[in-house]
């Protein structure tokens, strides 16, 4: 399918990765708004800001862990969300942590890179990068089992 024949969609994204994840899609100019934690790339920067943590991060640990424990106690998420700014925004897609994306383990990602792609139009890029990071990995990994033994000789020298 060629770009041209994709619908511009409005993303928002209230996860750090997923914003990644659509950028290195060619989604970029689609996002409208992001969390306060996406810093990457550096050009989605200038994009509304559409979540903020409810706890002090220039609290002491013990406090912020203290709070940290009230608020998943109670129940509560431990970010405030612009509701009414995501409205005005009009999103036709937003990318969030706790129904879009869950990964725990690395195995997960090329799954997140599937249902971004999936979600947007992009499967086929999706599956193009999902490729590219494997190649990349196993490649890392060759190179590691190489130098393996030398690196044990290193480290086991006197």
């Amino acid at each position: 399918m060629d770009a041209k024949d994709l619908k511009a969609l409005r993303i928002v994204s209230l996860l750090p990765s997923a914003t990644e994840i659509l950028c290195r899609l060619g989604l970029e100019q689609d996002l409208v708004g992001i969390s306060h934690e996406c810093d990457y790339p550096e050009t989605v920067q200038s994009l509304p800001r559409l979540t903020r943590p409810k706890l002090d991060p220039s609290q002491r640990g013990s406090q912020i862990h203290s709070d940290l424990k009230s608020l998943v106690g109670a129940g509560l998420s431990i970010y405030d969300i612009d509701v009414e700014q995501i409205s005005k925004l009009a999103p036709d897609l937003v990318v969030t942590p706790d129904q879009t994306l869950n990964p725990h383990t690395l195995d997960d990602i090329p799954r997140d890179f599937t249902k971004i792609g999936k979600a947007t139009n992009r499967e086929q890029e999706a599956e193009d990068l999902i490729t590219k990071m494997t190649e990349a990995a196993l490649k890392d990994r060759d190179l590691y089992q190489a130098k393996k033994p030398a690196l044990n000789k290193l480290l086991m020298a006197p």
